[in-house]
């Protein structure tokens, strides 16, 4: 991905916010280039990286199923009983 961003030379700080999805493990460079001839340079200032995950991991989704097994069978378990208890 590449992109160009220019701003005037009044222009105070400004937030950019770019997502990038990722689906596998990756080596990337990042580079930040200034080519203005204003003898001012380039102004950058707070870069951040934030790693959001929205897709769960497969050990996740193993205990949820795992929680899910065990919920139904203490369920199905409780009404077994409260049906016993009531024939007694």
């Amino acid at each position: 991905m590449n992109e160009t961003i220019t701003l005037p030379s009044t222009q105070n700080f400004t937030t950019f916010t770019r997502n990038i999805t990722v689906t596998s493990a990756t080596t990337a460079k990042l580079a930040f280039d200034g080519v203005g001839g204003d003898n001012i340079g380039l102004l950058l200032d707070d870069v951040k990286f934030t790693k959001t995950t929205s897709v769960p991991e497969p050990t996740s989704i193993i205990g949820v199923l795992a929680f899910g097994a065990f919920s139904a069978t203490s369920l199905c378990k409780r009404k077994q009983l409260q049906k016993a208890a009531v024939k007694a």
